[in-house]
C-alpha cells in the first residue's frame, strides 16, 4: 500500500472560491435587476417582476450552496497506484469503497470519479506527502504504460542489471 486511508479535510481553498463566485454573482444579479429596471419604464410591473426574479435566484443559490452538507470521504493508494475513495462512517459499519480514476491531474487540483460521485482534491485537503503521492499515483497512471516499439522502452530494457 503506498498511502493508507487518509480523511480528506474541508479546503480553505475551495471555500474562498465558492465565496468569490458567490460574490460575483450578486454583483451580477445586482446589476441585471438594476439593467431591467432601467430597461423599459412604461411597463413597470413586468421590470420589477424581472428584477425580483434575479434577485430571488441569486438569494436561493446561496441558501443552497450553503445548506449542502458535505460527506467526508476518506482516500487511500493501493499498491498499484490506484486510488480508492470511501464514504468515511462513524458508524463503523461496512462502507463502500470504490476505485478511482483520475479526471483532471494538476498541481493545484485533482478530481477523481468514483462511480459516479467527482471528487475534488484540493491540496490543503491531505497532507503534504500525501498530496505529492495521490498526484505522482495519477500522473503515472493517465500516462499509461510505454509500447514496446517506444525508443525509451526499449533503453530502459537495454541497461545491464547489476
Amino acid at each position: 500500500m503506498i498511502q493508507g486511508w487518509t480523511v480528506l479535510q474541508p479546503s480553505v481553498r475551495e471555500r474562498r472560491l465558492w465565496a468569490t463566485a458567490m460574490a460575483a454573482a450578486a454583483v451580477s444579479a445586482v446589476i441585471l435587476a438594476y439593467g431591467a429596471l432601467a430597461l423599459d419604464p412604461r411597463r413597470p410591473a413586468l421590470t420589477w417582476g424581472a428584477a425580483a426574479l434575479i434577485l430571488a435566484a441569486a438569494v436561493g443559490t446561496v441558501v443552497v450552496r450553503r445548506r449542502t452538507t458535505r460527506h467526508s470521504l476518506a482516500l487511500r493508494i493501493d499498491a498499484g497506484g490506484i486510488p480508492w475513495v470511501r464514504p468515511e462512517s462513524s458508524a463503523g459499519g461496512p462502507v463502500d469503497e470504490s476505485a478511482a480514476r483520475a479526471v483532471f491531474v494538476a498541481r493545484w487540483l485533482i478530481t477523481l470519479q468514483a462511480n459516479a460521485t467527482l471528487v475534488a482534491v484540493w491540496p490543503d485537503s491531505l497532507p503534504t506527502e500525501a498530496f505529492r503521492r495521490l498526484h505522482a499515483c495519477v500522473r503515472w497512471a493517465r500516462a499509461g504504460p510505454l509500447p514496446p516499439s517506444d525508443p525509451r522502452f526499449q533503453a530502459i530494457d537495454d541497461r545491464p542489471v547489476d
